[in-house]
């Protein structure tokens, strides 16, 4: 059994604190930062609303197109054209081919990928077994293709996975590329990730304890954000 707790600091930030016992002190539980739901939902209490939440400010600068129109450019490597417009202090989003091109990084010797093939004596004989005699389970699991595929053998081009990874800007989660920031398609989304393209937002929040052990006008305890 865990029990949880609210904290709030003096920056208006406010925590989650789960501990293993009533008695355990707070700086020795597990602290999470709390969020606030995007769509909403039912608050015990309301929490003040996230100003000036949005990365936008960090992930951009403000810079002039013409004497009266002003843009917010990225700061990205595919902008480089527009740097002569920018302020001397304007910094470019971390990406590797950034850090290659400055010097700080590179890369050194063979590229070699984790799950590259390897000989695994009697696994293709295991493998076929269990596609036959479980397929119908791995098929409900919606694994059965993952496990298929893994009989075969892939080539890979080592040059074009290098250029992926020197565009990769992890802050943003896109690529940025010469002919624009790019980013990974909904279908992959969809297909490779399992994230939802329809229905509800899938809204990922951490939420109070108040909002965890709160009950309703019926005296129960209901779900977060239900």
């Amino acid at each position: 059994m865990v029990y949880f707790k609210d904290k709030s600091s003096s920056s208006g930030e406010y925590h989650l604190i789960i501990l293993d016992n009533q008695n355990q002190p707070l700086e020795k539980g597990t602290m999470l930062a709390v969020y606030a739901p995007l769509i909403g939902g039912r608050n015990v209490s309301p929490w003040p609303r996230l100003t000036n939440s949005s990365p936008l400010s960090e992930w951009c600068q403000e810079t002039s197109l013409s004497k009266n129109v002003k843009a917010w450019i990225l700061r990205a490597n595919h902008h480089e054209p527009l740097r002569h417009q920018l302020s001397d202090d304007f910094a470019h989003l971390c990406t590797l081919g950034r850090s290659i091109i400055e010097g700080a990084a590179k890369w050194d010797g063979d590229l070699r990928f984790t799950g590259e093939f390897r000989y695994t004596k009697g696994y293709w004989e295991w493998t076929e077994d269990v596609l036959s005699r479980c397929g119908d389970r791995l098929r409900h699991l919606k694994i059965y293709d993952a496990v298929y595929a893994s009989l075969f053998t892939y080539d890979h081009n080592s040059d074009i996975v290098k250029a992926f990874c020197e565009a990769w800007c992890p802050l943003t989660n896109t690529l940025h590329t010469s002919a624009g920031e790019m980013s990974i398609s909904l279908w992959d989304l969809h297909e490779l990730v399992g994230l939802p393209m329809t229905g509800c937002l899938y809204d990922e929040v951490v939420p109070s304890a108040l909002e965890l052990t709160g009950v309703d006008e019926k005296r129960e305890i209901y779900p977060p954000f239900l």
